[in-house]
């Protein structure tokens, strides 16, 4: 259930108020609600004013055209039919194109009115007045052919207009309610909610007291990137689990960490073909619930899911500015860089964290290795993507933790794995065998020191930046104070900067974007002593 995002921080406590979470359609809670309502949502379509069929005859649209769930009243090929509804027909007739007739899937059961039949039911209300978001799919009533899990006929709500003003209130502040507007929330939903109608005709993964409904919005997100990959809205849940990848636990079932690991099976389709999703769905159908399904089916293709797990965690490093071309995701340089769980300074001595980890849970630990000369050498790096193995306690979901302790320190021991030579050290240890983790280490550069300031002339139009140099005994981080004096040596820029670095060169970054054309003089002062004097040519070309 395609939930609207809000921002990052806001999104779980948002998500407990609607009413779309697969959590919740599953849930005990519901089925009590479906056995003393369920006549009136088999009813529901008649509370809608009218309704057209879909060109290819797989879908009939419920809509209003006055009220509060109202579409645009705008019809200009004029066949009678709201353009929106028409465009809302083309959308979904494409998305069973590709899921049922190219894919191959089940094609979902509606709610089996005797009139039509064969035609899936979708309702078209403004989600703004519930709160809700995208759109939700909805069991209706239980179905079962001798499957170890019950089947679901159902039926699809989506958005009337998906706009970019409506808004929702969340702890006094206003939100936008969509990250994704317009068509493409409409063609993001639609590829989304009808593959939950396709799942739901699959099974519900209900054993043992067990379920991994989480699987369920991971394939959902993965079908909208299948569908229609030119729309982006999956970056939002993206970007948010590279926020805090601890945050968010794969084998963790709450539907929230399913919105985020959905390229994890987009990275399974992409190694192993777009089949892989079919394969996995018929062997849910078989009785296996999909942590169970997905397991057994890696390994009957040589593989676990340890092994793709640890191959994810390469895949989700390479991304944002360290993205490599035609390698990977192929939206790898679209995402944000992954923030690191904690990040260390180290110099010296020793440095110690131990910590818990669940199951198919990730840690990512940045050691900064701060040079002994901080001023003509960046620091080296060592990035740790840290993790626990443990795929039977994912597949029962039992949350087991297991204690790891990572050390850092500058003398050697046997047991210690070299950063940097005879420089640093480190040791991850557990008692537990399913600990593993990923290490990725980057030498720092040298840096160098300027004379005079440049670009120069500066051209307003061509250059945006100006860097001005330093003395050689400034650190990176330092801070100086620049002057800038016209030639009437009256004072027009008074700005204390950091010492940073451009192009390996050290120096302090101004933006001079308000000087007028001329010739003015710079200062460099560092503690009340001027240190570096020079002239500077601004001009407009």
């Amino acid at each position: 259930m395609n939930i609207s995002f809000l921002i990052a921080e806001e999104y779980d406590a948002v998500r407990d108020k609607t009413k779309s979470a697969t959590s919740f359609f599953f849930s005990q809670e519901y089925r009590n609600y479906l056995q003393k309502h369920q006549n009136q949502l088999l009813e529901e379509r008649k509370l809608m004013q009218t309704s057209a069929v879909s060109p290819n005859k797989h879908f009939r649209i419920h809509f209003d055209t006055v009220g509060k769930h109202a579409v645009a009243n705008v019809d200009l090929n004029q066949n009678g039919i709201p353009d929106y509804i028409d465009t809302v027909c083309e959308v979904f007739d494409y998305v069973y194109e590709v899921q049922v007739e190219k894919m191959g899937f089940n094609p979902p059961r509606t709610d089996l009115y005797e009139s039509d039949c064969t035609l899936y039911d979708i309702y078209v209300k403004d989600q703004v007045f519930d709160e809700e978001a995208y759109g939700y799919t909805t069991p209706l009533k239980m179905y079962g052919d001798g499957n170890v899990f019950k089947k679901w006929f159902s039926n699809i709500t989506i958005d009337n207009n998906y706009s970019e003003l409506d808004s929702v209130v969340f702890n006094s502040k206003k939100y936008p309610l969509f990250a994704t507007t317009g068509l493409d929330g409409l063609k993001a939903t639609a590829a989304h909610e009808f593959f939950h109608a396709i799942q739901f005709a699959y099974g519900d993964d209900i054993k043992n007291g067990i379920n991994t409904w989480s699987v369920y919005e991971m394939n959902s997100v993965c079908m909208e990137i299948l569908v229609y990959p030119e729309v982006e809205d999956y970056l939002v849940y993206v970007n948010s689990l590279f926020k805090d990848l601890s945050e968010y636990v794969f084998s963790n079932t709450d539907p929230k960490n399913g919105y985020r690991y959905g390229i994890f099976f987009y990275m399974l389709c992409q190694k192993y073909g777009e089949n892989f999703l079919l394969k996995f769905w018929q062997n849910v159908e078989k009785g296996n619930t999909c942590f169970e399904a997905l397991e057994d089916l890696l390994v009957s293709s040589g593989s676990s899911l340890a092994d793709e797990w640890m191959d994810f965690c390469k895949w989700i490093y390479y991304t944002g500015s360290r993205a490599i071309p035609d390698k990977y995701f192929s939206f790898a340089n679209k995402c944000k860089d992954i923030k690191p769980t904690k990040t260390v300074e180290f110099n010296d001595g020793s440095w110690l964290q131990t910590e818990e980890i669940l199951p198919y849970e990730l840690r990512y630990i940045r050691v900064i290795l701060l040079p002994t000369n901080g001023v003509f050498k960046t620091a080296d790096t060592a990035d740790y993507i840290i993790t626990n193995l443990n795929t039977e306690a994912t597949i029962k979901q039992m949350p087991e933790y297991i204690t790891y302790s990572f050390l850092l320190s500058d003398v050697y021991e046997s047991n210690y794995t070299e950063i940097i030579e005879d420089k640093c050290w480190y040791n991850l240890y557990s008692p537990s065998s399913f600990l593993e983790h990923l290490s990725f280490i980057y030498r720092g550069s040298e840096t160098y020191q300027i004379e005079n300031a440049y670009p120069q002339p500066f051209d307003k139009n061509r250059d945006k930046e100006l860097c001005f140099p330093v003395p050689d005994y400034l650190k990176l981080g330092n801070k100086v104070l620049l002057t800038i004096l016209n030639m009437e040596l009256k004072e027009v820029v008074s700005q204390e900067l950091q010492v940073t670095l451009e192009s390996k060169n050290r120096v302090v970054v101004y933006q001079p974007a308000d000087l007028e054309d001329g010739i003015y003089i710079y200062q460099i002062n560092v503690g009340g002593v001027s240190e570096k004097i020079g002239k500077l040519l601004i001009k407009t070309n």
